[in-house]
Parts: structure tokens; C-alpha cells; sequence
């Protein structure tokens, strides 16, 4: 028996304000569902977050209905749990939507199912609060798991696991009840499987990029072969995330690098430039990338910083301080021991009193630098 593993939809959530990225969470759920269908699978479980939010626009509760029809009509069991974005915000509103299609809902009031050789158990996302309730059900599940008569037994949970998130999670791996064949597992937004003595756990991870730091994983769902265990990745085809750092040494080369793959595909950038060239490098940007589908700056001001400078001599200091103008003075000519240059001699003056030495210097390199830049442009 073939079993589709899906996890975290969220279908109807707006990325950027853009219904574009909306709609391209509905055309991702339609493809798994299309393969779901053309690979023969039996059953289908989703390991929670269907939707975005537990009260999902018309549209998206619409969407789900003809996708979930769909199935039924080609033959396919749904057993789903609630997740943390589909669960009700209260006890006086305790069904998620869910309920409104023809699914096996599983949750605390009925946290398992039989469906011909196999036991599915079932728990809807809890959180730290109700650890102690989650622990309960769990042995529960592991005591009813023990004396199954059914083939195979598979635990859908929409948890995060120590071991695999070891910062934040609401459980231990040894808080896993004994002896379930397949570990269905939700919330974590990354591509796992692991073998935990004769069983498989699963998390397959989101079918869109939902947050930038999931851009570099594929995007998809696993099929398993319940009777044998045999596990595989099914992937599906999502808009492009492009994400870089880019210097200020080196930003030219780095977007033009970019271009090609940027036509209709999200950037994200994280500049790291001077307040001097900021406006530059941005004007570059904005003219080299003008057809990606979304560009993401996020910028980081790089200023001089005393405690860190390990110059010898005050003209190894001014060369430091001065680094993040010189690229700019370079392509009217000037070099950077030309502009070191110009400001000693100013200090000189200016420390010794001679105000009027100071202000002429200043003066005709003011006059040399127009004249420079009037020949660049001209």
C-alpha cells in the first residue's frame, strides 16, 4: 500500500502582500496532488498546517475542497491532524476547518483510526503548556500500538523533536511511544528521515518557501511503501529563491552573476557596504536585477570603528578610515596615496594654526576634482 506524507501547506498565506505568492502555494499543493493521484497512492496524510490561518479565506477553503475532491474520486483516503496554524484560538470555537471536507480528522476526541491492515494514530499540535497531556495520549498510543492485530501502525504528530531541533521542541525522541512502524511527523520545516530501530520518522518540510531560511531545500512530499518501509522523495517545481550576501568589494561581480537565473524569481540581498557607496551599489542593483519577480534588500552600514583599527602610524590610520572612498575617487583618477595625501597636509596646516594654508588646499584640490569629473562625464 503506496501512503503520501505532506506536510505543512499552508495554503492562503500572502508572502509579501503578494497574491502571487499566494497562488503559488495553491499551484505547489496541486502538483503534490496531481503526482499523489498519478503514482497510485492509497492514502494520504498531512501532518498539519493545511492552511495558514485556522479561519482561511473563501478561496482557500474552496481551493482545498476540489483538490481533496479530487482525491476521493480517484479513490484516496485523507487523514489529516490540526497544526499550531490550523488549530481554533479557542474552546468555544473547537473544530478547525477541516471538518467542512470528507476527511478523517484526527484529534483528542479520536486520535486513531483503522483502515483495513494498518492503525493510524493521530494528535493534533500541542503546545509546551499541554506537555503533560501530550505525554498522556502518547502512552496511551503506545499501549494500544502493542496489543494492535493490524499489520503496520503509523503516528501522525505535528511536534518538534529534540534531536532534530534541539534549540525549541515540545519533545524528546524518547518520548516517541514503542513500536509504530512510521512516524509522520509535522512542523519542522526541513526535509528529514531517519531510521529509529525498525522504524522510519519523516518529516517532509514545507511544499513553498515559507521563511528565506528554507530557500536552499527541495520542496515536495515522500510516498511510502507501508508493507516494505521503502521511503522516496517526490519532488515538485517551485518559484527560484535567490539568496546572497554581497560586499562592496566585489557587488558588481556578484549581481551579474545573479542576472541570468533572476527573471521571475524572489532575491534576497544582505549588502554589506559603506554609507558612501550605499546609494550606488543600490542604484546597480535596481538596474541589473529590474526583472526579478521580488527583490528583498537588507543592508549592513559598515562605519569606522576605533577599537578595531591596528594601524602603526596616523597615515596607516587616515588610509583606513578613507578605504571606503577611494573605489569613488579611483575613476576620476585619483589614488588612494593621492587622497592620503591631501588629507595630511590638511591636518598639518589645520593643526598648526594656519587656517588660510588649509582652506587653499582644500580649495584647489575642490577645483582639480571638478575638472576631473567634468572630463569623465564629458
Amino acid at each position: 500500500m503506496l501512503i503520501a506524507h505532506i506536510s505543512d501547506t499552508h495554503l492562503g498565506y500572502v508572502q509579501y502582500g503578494l497574491k502571487e505568492r499566494e497562488e503559488d502555494f495553491y499551484k505547489a499543493f496541486e502538483q503534490c496532488i496531481d503526482k499523489i493521484i498519478d503514482l497510485g497512492c492509497e492514502v494520504l496524510i498531512h501532518t498539519g498546517d493545511l492552511f495558514e490561518k485556522n479561519n482561511p479565506s473563501n478561496k482557500a477553503r474552496l481551493f482545498v475542497k476540489e483538490q481533496f475532491k479530487r482525491l476521493l474520486e480517484n479513490g484516496v483516503k485523507i487523514f489529516i491532524i490540526p497544526g499550531n496554524h490550523d488549530n481554533p484560538p479557542s474552546r468555544y470555537d473547537p473544530y478547525p476547518p477541516h471538518i467542512l471536507y470528507d476527511v478523517h480528522l484526527l484529534g483528542l476526541k479520536r486520535f486513531y483510526y483503522e483502515y483495513k491492515d494498518l492503525l493510524i494514530f493521530g494528535l493534533p499540535h500541542l503546545p509546551k503548556t499541554y506537555n503533560k497531556q501530550l505525554k498522556m495520549f502518547l502512552r496511551q498510543i503506545e499501549r494500544l500500538n502493542k496489543n494492535r492485530k493490524k499489520y503496520r501502525s503509523i503516528l501522525m504528530l505535528h511536534q518538534i523533536i529534540d534531536k532534530y531541533f534541539p534549540y525549541d521542541y515540545e519533545l524528546t525522541i524518547s518520548d516517541l511511544p514503542k513500536g509504530i512502524d512510521y512516524y509522520a511527523m509535522g512542523h519542522l520545516h526541513r526535509n528529514i528521515v531517519d531510521r529509529i530501530d525498525d522504524s522510519i520518522l519523516c518529516y517532509p518540510g514545507p511544499i513553498e518557501t515559507y521563511r528565506i531560511d528554507e530557500a536552499f531545500f527541495d520542496k515536495g512530499f515522500y510516498v511510502i511503501d507501508i508493507d516494505s518501509l521503502e521511503i522516496k522523495r517526490i519532488k515538485i517545481k517551485t518559484r527560484r529563491f535567490i539568496v546572497e550576501t554581497i560586499d562592496e568589494k566585489d557587488y558588481k561581480e556578484k549581481i551579474l552573476r545573479i542576472k541570468p537565473f533572476a527573471k521571475e524569481s524572489v532575491v534576497h540581498l544582505n549588502i554589506r557596504v559603506s554609507e558612501f557607496l550605499y546609494k550606488k551599489v543600490m542604484d546597480f542593483i535596481s538596474n541589473v536585477l529590474d526583472d526579478c519577480f521580488y527583490l528583498k534588500v537588507e543592508k549592513e552600514i559598515s562605519k569606522y570603528d576605533s577599537k578595531k583599527l591596528k594601524a602603526k602610524s596616523l597615515r596607516d590610520m587616515i588610509k583606513e578610515y578613507l578605504y571606503p572612498f577611494t573605489e569613488e575617487f579611483k575613476r576620476y583618477g585619483y589614488s588612494e596615496e593621492d587622497l592620503v595625501d591631501f588629507t595630511m597636509d590638511v591636518l598639518k596646516y589645520l593643526g598648526s594654526g594656519d587656517f588660510e594654508k588649509a582652506e587653499r588646499i582644500v580649495e584647489n584640490f575642490y577645483r582639480d576634482f571638478k575638472n576631473r569629473v567634468m572630463r569623465y562625464v564629458g
